[in-house]
């Protein structure tokens, strides 16, 4: 077998360029991370075009073909970043991914970026994919010792000093939501970079004024009828630059679960509707209060916005609508909802 994989990416893994990369996992820094650290450095040998496409059930392949096989005038070399939401998706589409290896060249780079809810292995990608070589990269979340280890190490760098007692209270903080964790170890680095010792009253100083403690969910926060709590989550979202397509994704499921308990919140079968969507028992009084108060108008408008909102991503007919308008419209949909 001649698979490359790699487990750990804070080593070199890009000394050879390879045709396609296959990076998955459930821990959305580490995919991004790893993303952005090839696209620097491939574009040394000049692969500057960079196209992202969003893989769902009601993706036109053929459209995926055409950017194969078509020249860019400017451009000789590109990638492309195919994103998949959840696995299903991706072995759904198996057949589909192995004939992109057969029209590939030397001139594309594919990114295969999976995004799963459960830590991953090798063998699901090696049960799939059909071609020889490829790297793979496995963006897994870490384990409690493994984030104490990786907050130290980020700590060392960063030259700041932190006992073990505040890395505990870091990582309780931020439960498994290592984006925001890192973030604030920056914030801290930035506004106390001559403290000679980080204690507590500073690290709940810093997270409760940027008020984004567990509260990565949006759906949480609008459930509990958190307008302006909602807004800031969406704006600290724009600032660490979340990928849209997950946030979209993310956002129209709940939405469609809300639009499906509503309408069988007085019939007898509305608990086990509960227990089917996972939904944790100490919700279940804030979700009817929400469900008693939100219209079914709110909801349609909701879901008209979000399909709005997934056209002008996948379009491209409005000149770079995610950064110009996506976070925009993500704030009109909490005012829709409140």
């Amino acid at each position: 077998m001649n698979q490359i994989l790699i487990k750990n990416t804070n080593i070199n893994i890009y000394k050879n360029i390879y045709n396609c990369y296959i990076i998955i996992g459930n821990e959305p820094l580490f995919i991004k991370k790893t993303i952005i650290n090839l696209r620097n450095q491939v574009k040394i040998l000049n692969f500057i075009e960079y196209n992202s496409i969003i893989i769902d059930n009601k993706i036109e392949w053929n459209l995926i073909f055409r950017k194969f096989l078509e020249k860019n005038f400017f451009y000789k070399k590109k990638i492309i970043n195919l994103i998949f939401l959840n696995k299903k998706i991706f072995v759904k589409f198996k057949e589909k991914i192995n004939y992109l290896f057969k029209i590939i060249n030397i001139d594309i780079i594919l990114i295969l970026e999976i995004h799963t809810n459960i830590a991953i292995t090798s063998n699901f990608i090696f049960k799939i994919i059909n071609i020889k070589l490829f790297l793979l990269v496995i963006c897994n979340k870490l384990n409690n010792i493994q984030l104490i280890h990786w907050i130290n190490l980020k700590i060392k760098k960063l030259n700041i000093l932190l006992d073990d007692y505040n890395c505990k209270l870091l990582c309780y903080l931020y439960e498994d939501n290592l984006t925001f964790l890192y973030q604030t170890i920056k914030d801290i680095s930035v506004l106390y970079p001559k403290k000679n010792n980080i204690n507590s009253k500073i690290i709940l100083n810093i997270t409760n004024n940027f008020l984004f403690i567990k509260c990565y969910d949006l759906i949480d926060s609008i459930l509990l009828g958190e307008k302006q709590h909602s807004i800031n989550i969406i704006i600290k979202m724009k600032h660490e630059e979340i990928n849209p397509f997950l946030i979209l994704n993310k956002i129209t499921d709940n939405i469609f679960i809300l639009l499906k308990l509503k309408r069988n919140i007085n019939k007898n079968n509305f608990y086990l509707l509960l227990e089917k969507f996972l939904i944790p028992k100490n919700k279940y009084m804030i979700l009817i209060n929400l469900l008693k108060k939100i219209t079914y108008n709110q909801l349609y408008l909701s879901i008209k916005l979000l399909l709005e909102i997934e056209i002008n991503i996948k379009s491209f007919l409005i000149h770079d609508y995610i950064k110009k308008y996506f976070w925009i419209d993500l704030e009109k949909l909490i005012l829709l909802l409140s």
